[in-house]
């Protein structure tokens, strides 16, 4: 069937019939690092007199009706016609890696990107991915994952550290926690793989309105959501946005989340529920628990943390067990912070 399916100069023909007006090319091959198999094609399609269009798609999505959803200017009409048109998009698939290897084509073959974080490609470059944007990996062909170029990391700032030092100095102990913290995090991934054993977790306590929410996020106002730059990503309220946490928690690893408002409720079942709801997200974030999501079957499936939390709360936790996992700072009155701390000062830092 292939064999006889040619190339011409408007389209693709089967023994001189019309079978399409566009002509798909692979570019490139993407797998996941944890898998051999490539999961995502680079495919680009000319259509005439346009100009031709980059498509990214997932391998089992490798056909006719894929890419038209983000092509419409592609036809091929009737059902007979587009199985071809499958067939020899396989086919073209199939033979890319072949003619790679032989030297008769420029094919790409890089990584697809799901995590954030410290990444190591399988030939061994170390690199990073920081949202929606590569670190170390400039000369590889990687692409990343579009969940995570939701959010925006700041960096390339540069602040001499005759600045920045004195500013250090100058903080309160509960503000350098959180500092050394949020740096943490950013290399939790590593610190793992290193065997060493750690609970990324931090509590900052103190009473209503002393300053918390404040306190934190003038250390990691440096994420910002893609959309509205000027808004702090990975920012969650406990008392309303837990299915947001939890999503967080599993997608945006080595990178700080935090989960605030832990606070009072003058109802005794009110606040006994937050206690429940705070120990159980506590146990998460440290991986004592999994964090449950449904599949698209209908069936649970566990995931686990990868990301440092961060928690505001009036009181510290009452159970035990979970103040064992937590590094604890508290507040008795309100942080002074300087003027000069701002999102540049602390992305140049880390």
């Amino acid at each position: 069937m292939n064999a006889t399916i040619t190339v011409g100069n408007t389209g693709l023909y089967l023994d001189g019939q019309f079978v399409s007006n566009a002509i798909p090319e692979v570019r490139g091959l993407y797998t996941k690092t944890s898998e051999e198999a490539p999961s995502t094609i680079e495919i680009s399609v000319s259509v005439g007199n346009l100009p031709p269009k980059t498509l990214f798609v997932p391998v089992e999505g490798l056909n006719f009706a894929t890419l038209h959803k983000d092509f419409p200017a592609m036809s091929c009409v009737g059902s007979k016609r587009r199985e071809l048109f499958d067939a020899w998009l396989h086919n073209l698939y199939v033979q890319s890696p072949e003619d790679y290897y032989h030297g008769t084509s420029s094919l790409k073959i890089g990584s697809f990107v799901t995590e954030n974080g410290i990444l190591q490609l399988p030939y061994g470059t170390l690199g990073a991915i920081e949202g929606g944007e590569t670190l170390g990996l400039e000369k590889h062909y990687v692409i990343i994952d579009s969940k995570l170029a939701t959010i925006s990391v700041l960096r390339d700032v540069y602040v001499a550290a005759t600045l920045w030092l004195p500013l250090l100095l100058s903080l309160p102990n509960a503000a350098l926690m959180v500092l050394g913290f949020t740096l943490l995090s950013m290399v939790r991934s590593a610190v793992l793989n290193a065997g060493i054993h750690l609970q990324a977790v931090l509590f900052v306590t103190g009473l209503q309105g002393i300053g918390k929410t404040t306190l934190i996020s003038r250390f990691v106002s440096f994420i910002t959501k893609g959309i509205s730059p000027n808004k702090p990503a990975l920012f969650f309220d406990l008392g309303s946005s837990l299915a947001g946490l939890r999503i967080a928690m599993t997608t945006y690893r080595d990178l700080p989340i935090v989960a605030d408002n832990a606070c009072k409720s003058a109802s005794k079942a009110v606040q006994r529920k937050r206690e429940e709801v705070l120990a159980q997200i506590i146990r998460e974030a440290a991986n004592a628990a999994p964090i449950m999501k449904a599949s698209p079957g209908g069936n649970q499936v566990e995931l686990e943390n990868v990301a440092s939390v961060l928690f505001t709360a009036e009181d510290t936790p009452k159970n035990e067990s979970d103040l064992t996992r937590c590094i604890l700072v508290k507040i008795s009155e309100q942080p002074d912070l300087p003027e000069e701390l701002t999102p540049d000062m602390v992305s140049a830092i880390r």
